[in-house]
């Protein structure tokens, strides 16, 4: 059986990054970046002085914010990486939570009544400010980044077009929606970061599906080595 190939979808800078961890782990498996989705910082509209703290979610809210204001209030983030770019550009951590589910949890039991605001990009998994509103904590929103759609490329069209198989691991409900479009049927083995992704997949009728078992990068790519794993003739060097 041909060897696989694995093809990554996320913007440019996160793909590349995580390229390098997978050969850090697969070696000589070949790996094809095709970003379905782009990132375009959005102005700041309104000044973020008079909140309480921020919400992070993501990295490229970091990014896009970071530049545009002065202001260093505390921020509450989803995962080790956004807290890393938050810490990084000046931002106090008051807590990190796994995904959009925990860190709503986290804030209900330590920020009751706070005025947080949400730096968040066009498209987003959770509505924060109706989960947290119960809790007596206001959730102002601010669009700071928008994931403009991207086409694949064509060499990951010409993959998809020739026999072999192709790892896919899918990092968001969007990025799954936005391959289930553009890839065709029954290619390709996924590895989804959650439960989320995975149902967001399911057009693809995937012919391997590995569910991440942390929303991280790392459990991902224990995901990935499953999936190579299950595949005649393959031997995940570092699995």
């Amino acid at each position: 059986m041909a060897q696989p190939t694995l093809l990554l979808t996320r913007p440019a800078p996160q793909s590349q990054r995580f390229a390098a961890e997978f050969a850090a782990r697969f070696p000589g498996v070949p790996v094809l970046i095709s970003p379905l989705m782009g990132i375009d910082s959005l102005q700041l509209l309104n000044d973020i002085a008079g909140i309480d703290a921020l919400i992070l979610t993501s990295e490229n809210a970091v990014t896009a914010l970071a530049p545009q204001t002065s202001q260093r209030p505390p921020a509450w983030c989803v995962g080790p990486r956004t807290a890393a770019a938050a810490r990084a550009a000046g931002f106090p951590i008051a807590g990190i939570a796994e995904d959009a589910a925990s860190l709503t949890d986290l804030l209900k039991a330590q920020a009751a009544g706070a005025h947080l605001l949400h730096a968040r990009g066009r498209h987003v998994v959770a509505d924060l400010p109706t989960a947290l509103a119960p809790a007596g904590i206001t959730v102002t929103e601010a669009m700071v980044y928008d994931q403009q759609a991207c086409p694949l490329t064509d060499e990951a069209r010409a993959l998809l077009a020739r026999p072999g198989p192709v790892l896919a691991p899918l990092f968001s409900p969007r990025s799954a929606r936005l391959l289930a479009e553009a890839a065709p049927p029954r290619r390709l083995h996924i590895a989804a970061l959650s439960a989320a992704v995975a149902q967001a997949a399911e057009p693809l009728a995937p012919l391997g599906l590995e569910l991440a078992a942390r929303p991280e990068a790392g459990a991902l790519l224990e995901a990935l080595g499953r999936l190579i794993a299950t595949l005649p003739h393959s031997s995940p060097h570092g699995a």
